[in-house]
């Protein structure tokens, strides 16, 4: 069936010998943004040529690929001329990984965070299993033995770049891809740069069909991030995403808001720093910060609020204010605000964080500012302010948060 000419431009760029041995076109099909016709219909060419065997050509976020049916794993060594290391299963949604993790009895809330962080995206994701556990796996998957696991991990990814995504789904079933590299040859970033490096091998050696979309691959390898079964992660190959934004993409980032930062929301924040200290390793890291609605930059806590959080086990000596922004209401999991007008202004800053931004009172309350008001006041705040946090905390599924 041929591809609609619309916005994809095809080309027949070489002639090569096909797996079942007649001579046929290797063709070359260039989709533009927005052309979902073409992006379809080259999609379906793909998931016939892996279906019988063949290999494609395609880019991902990192790397130009190559793209076989599980079942055709060796067609990829074959091509490449080197290697025989497992290949990682590509799945085409986080959904779809989703899946893997929940038939997995290791999976903590760290390595979900993993998945809903990074995937889909430039992170290969290394599962320890036992035996019985792969066994499980690759059966559900649809995957032989020896393909995509070691003798103690599973290897998968799900990609990000719209064309490997799209080729993933038209399969209907797993397929494994590797970098376009070859024996001897400098490893190539993008598609043309890889579709001209295979022009120059034997014609059993080129992938069947070359399949091309912006963006462009960024030129670098996936992360490789194993998820260790005490529940923590380990980063074993830096690659697109380094480790450090890595680890601080992870965090659930907890902010709460009052008016000027300098009562209420700091004493929020020292309190619940005090309650998630002792974490596990496969606990999700907890981020606490504050800032206000009207605030501005680098005042110091209130001398009432700084002894208040400290009768509490609380430090707010160091605390500078920090004014609310539409950077870090995008970087928060939960907002918490201590009045309903600290929530109307949070939305108006960003209507987008709609679903994160909440009264800090799960009962609806206000949390009264207690500036000017006597010592009293403060710690009767401090101790409502508590309160409200242990109940908040709790339906986040804050795990080690200290109550008593």
């Amino acid at each position: 069936k041929p591809l609609p000419r619309g916005r994809c431009h095809a080309a027949v760029f070489v002639a090569a010998r096909s797996r079942v041995g007649h001579t046929r076109a290797v063709e070359r099909f260039t989709i533009e943004p927005g052309d979902a016709a073409g992006l379809d219909a080259a999609a379906s060419n793909a998931a016939r040529v892996i279906e019988r065997g063949g290999a494609v050509l395609v880019p991902t976020e990192t790397k130009a690929a190559l793209a076989v049916g599980a079942g055709h794993a060796l067609r990829v060594w074959e091509i490449k001329g080197h290697g025989a290391e497992p290949l990682a299963v590509h799945l085409s949604s986080r959904d779809a990984m989703a899946r893997v993790f929940d038939a997995w009895p290791g999976c903590s809330a760290l390595h979900r965070r993993v998945i809903a962080r990074f995937v889909p995206g430039a992170v290969q994701v290394h599962v320890p299993m036992s035996e019985e556990e792969l066994e499980a796996a690759v059966e559900m998957l649809g995957v032989p033995r020896g393909v995509s696991d070691t003798s103690d991990e599973l290897l998968l990814r799900a990609p990000s770049h719209p064309l490997a995504r799209r080729v993933l789904d038209a399969c209907g079933g797993p397929a494994v891809m590797a970098s376009a590299s070859v024996r001897d040859m400098t490893e190539p970033k993008t598609v043309d740069q890889a579709a001209a490096r295979f022009e120059q091998l034997d014609p059993d050696r080129r992938p069947a069909l070359v399949l091309d979309m912006p963006p462009e691959p960024a030129g670098r390898g996936s992360t490789a991030v194993r998820l260790v079964r005490d529940g923590s992660i380990e980063v074993i190959r830096e690659g697109m995403i380094e480790e450090r934004f890595l680890r601080s993409r992870l965090a659930m980032v907890v902010v709460f808001v009052c008016t000027g930062n300098t009562c209420r929301s700091p004493m929020a924040a020292a309190i619940a720093r005090t309650m998630v200290v002792d974490r596990g390793a496969g606990d999700v890291p907890v981020e606490i910060r504050s800032a206000g609605a009207t605030a501005l930059d680098g005042a110091p806590a209130t001398p009432e609020a700084v002894d208040a959080a400290a009768a509490m086990g609380a430090d707010l000596s160091s605390h500078r204010s920090t004014p609310l922004s539409r950077g870090l209401l995008e970087d928060a999991d939960a907002v918490f605000a201590m009045t309903a007008a600290h929530a109307e202004t949070a939305l108006a800053i960003n209507p987008g964080v709609a679903d994160r931004v909440k009264v800090l009172d799960p009962g609806g309350g206000d949390v009264q500012d207690p500036i000017g008001q006597p010592a009293r006041v403060y710690r009767d705040t401090a101790e409502r302010l508590r309160e409200m946090i242990v109940r908040r905390f709790e339906e986040l599924g804050v795990m080690g948060a200290r109550t008593a």
